[in-house]
Parts: C-alpha cells; structure tokens; sequence
C-alpha cells in the first residue's frame, strides 16, 4: 500500500507499561521457534498481519501502520467498492461488542479515507489479546486497492497521556498530506497497544519494532517475503553490531504529534548536497512503502539521476540499465550518518523501472516508509522516546556511521 499519513482523528497507541516476554510476529509462516507467529503477507513494501475481534472472534487482515493512530477494520455495513467481497465486522454477532455512538471520518495521503463507526469490544492482534478495547469498524473505505488487506493497526499519533490527535480547523499542511493536529483527552480504552502492555504477558518494555528478512532472487532481493513484528522488548539476536538510537523531536519544534518523528539534519545524494529548511524532521511510517520527499527535494534527487514524474502513477522512472551505478541516499540525524543504497529505493516492474522517492506537500518535512524502515531493524522507543535502527544479520548494503566512528555493519 502507498503513503499512509493519517489526516484527521486519529486514537491513541502505546504507553508506558509492561513486558520482559519478547512476542516476535513473522509476517509470512508460522514458526516452531517459540514466540507467537502469525501468517501474513507482505504487500508491496508494507506488513500485514490478522486482527481477531469479537467473541466468537472475527478476523481481519490488517496493515501495520506507525504513520496512523486509529486501529479499525471494515464493518458489514461497508458497501462501499473497497469493501465488495470482504467480510465486514458485525457488531451483532459479537457478546462483547459495545457501541460507544461515536463516529470519525478519517482522511489519509493519496486519496483513501473512511467513515468509521467506534465499537469497544475483544481484539487479539500481535499475540495479546485486550477486553473492552476501542477501534473502528469503517462503513465507508475509498482508496484501499490491496486485496491482500482492508483496515489498520494504528501504532502512530499517540501522547505520554493516551491522548490523541483531531484535526484542528483552518490549519495549513504539516507534513506529508497530514493537517496539524491538537491533542485532545482519549478513553483509557483508546490506545491498543497499551492496554496490551497493561494487562498482558508481564509486559515491562513499551517497546516494537519491525524488521524483514529478504530472498536472494537477483535483483529483486530487497523485496523481503517474510516480515517480523516484535512486541514487548528488542531481540538481540536479530541484529548485528549496536543499536543507533535517535531522539524524537522536541515538542516545542513541532505542533503535532511527535510520533514517530526525529530531526533531520542533512540529506546527501552522491555529489548533491540536499538543502534542508530550518528544523527539519523526519517520519517513520510502516504505512507505506515509499519515501516522501519535499517536491523541490524530490525534483532535485530526480534531476541527478534524470528520473522522470509520471503524475499518473505518482512516481519518478528511470532507467533500469543504471539503476546499479545511482549512488547512495544519505541521511544524517543527532548522532549518525544511514547509507541507503540504491537497490533499497529503486523498483522494477517489468521492463519498467522507478524510484521508491516520492513528493509530498509540505516543505521541510520527509516521511521515511518501507524502502528505508524496512532495510534495518527499526525498533520504536515510547519509553524513551526515541527510534532505534540496526542492521539485521544477513543485510550489509546499507550502513550506520555513528560520528566520530567507523560504520556499523
């Protein structure tokens, strides 16, 4: 699925709360290694695993989203054309299901929205099963062309108190197609990943984090067709060498929410140094598989390498007899220098070939989605507030330099 930056309402997930119980999440097959498994699949550079709401329990397939706050899945009273042949939550065959009367229209990045009704009732997603917990069942979707999934895991767009974002009027864009948003005070029911920390497992590390491993199908490798979802703690043995951590954003230097973003202090692309705005941030979004560049950052990255706009399609094409010789995307945050090679931000299809770099409509801020989170082990740090990024085992085209250090590999 492509940009997914929430707009509107969006509720919150995470706090600080509990686990030493590690529940890692392979998104493909079950394993026998111990932690809970799901099967999943992996859908154009972004991860899905399955929801089970209700009592008797009713599943979904469902994108794995840190770019959004609200946690839904289609309702039976969907008939929108997203929904046709999809099996929609029914509220009526569910002895838990409670309607809190609520309704949120929700807007996100390149045109998919949806009307969602607000339920508490059992959910199950990641291993941790939650009573009374607050989601949406959409009544209308627009814009969700995946047939693998329909509906969110909303893992964004949180606060340390469990509030969340409603969009504020009359307010320009922020970043991506995402409106600034003001906090305003959430149930206590609201944030499903906290509750799962709270009452489940003896959680004792609000931590996640999500890594792939990848096929070694030629050029095609960096397309992973087994995900990981770790809920709970970090598992070191996933990763070599360190962890780079890097700090959110001040709250002072921005005006919504501060999940999942950091500083962005400078962007190379071979012998192009990249100008960057005054307080510049980026955003980890697991909702989309692209990078989400500034236009006038987007058009110069393209113009080194004479990538052409297709607005169709909404990406740049390139030629694929040089895709092996464009050089390396750099980014440089409060402490570390990442290296990403171009075999993580470039796409093949067919004989057709394009660059996973796209605009988006404010003009300072990137939105970092699967073609850079899905090449490291990126842990997200509520107690800390911070990202974490390592290299898995098996991966070494990308690198972490650490200042003053040699890279980590």
């Amino acid at each position: 699925m492509h940009a997914f930056v929430l707009f509107a309402a969006a509720i919150a997930i995470l706090a600080q709360s509990a686990s030493s119980a590690l529940v890692s999440i392979p998104l493909h097959r079950r394993s026998a290694t111990g932690f809970t498994n799901t099967d999943l699949t992996y859908d154009d550079g972004v991860l899905v695993g399955t929801a089970s709401v209700g009592n008797p329990p009713q599943q979904f397939e469902i994108l794995f989203d840190t770019g959004s706050g609200l946690t839904w899945v289609p309702s039976s009273e969907c008939t929108s054309g997203d929904c046709k042949n999809r099996e929609g939550y029914k509220a009526s065959q569910s002895s838990t299901s409670v309607s809190t009367g609520q309704i949120y229209k929700l807007s996100y990045g390149q045109g998919q929205c949806i009307d969602a009704k607000i339920y508490t009732d059992t959910v199950s997603i990641a291993g941790s099963t939650v009573a009374n917990q607050q989601f949406g069942a959409a009544t209308r979707v627009s814009g969700f062309n995946s047939q693998s999934y329909l509906g969110v895991f909303g893992l964004g767009d949180f606060s340390n108190n469990g509030g969340y974002y409603l969009n504020a009027t009359a307010k320009p864009n922020t970043i991506g197609s995402s409106e600034i948003r003001r906090r305003q005070t959430a149930p206590t029911s609201a944030s499903y990943a906290s509750n799962a920390f709270m009452v489940n497992n003896n959680y004792t590390s609000p931590q996640f984090g999500t890594y792939v491993t990848s096929t070694s199908n030629g050029f095609g490798k960096r397309w992973h067709t087994k995900g990981h979802f770790i809920f709970g703690g970090i598992d070191h043995s996933v990763y070599k060498g360190s962890i780079a951590y890097l700090p959110l954003v001040d709250s002072c230097d921005d005006n919504s929410s501060r999940f999942w973003k950091v500083p962005l202090t400078c962007v190379k692309f071979g012998h192009v140094d990249i100008k960057l705005q005054h307080n510049a941030n980026a955003a980890f979004s697991t909702g989309t598989s692209f990078i989400s560049a500034p236009t006038k950052v987007a058009e110069t990255i393209h113009d080194a390498i004479n990538g052409e706009y297709d607005p169709k399609e909404n990406v740049y094409t390139v030629d694929c007899d040089k895709l092996d010789n464009f050089p390396e995307l750099v980014f440089t945050f409060n402490g570390y220098t990442v290296k990403l090679p171009s075999s993580a931000w470039t796409a093949r299809q067919g004989d057709k070939c394009h660059t996973l770099i796209r605009r988006n409509s404010h003009s300072k801020n990137w939105i970092l989605g699967g073609a850079f989170t899905n090449t490291f082990y990126t842990i997200f740090d509520l107690g800390s507030e911070r990202v974490g990024l390592a290299i898995p085992k098996g991966q070494c085209d990308a690198k972490i330099y650490k200042h003053g250090q040699k890279s980590k590999k």
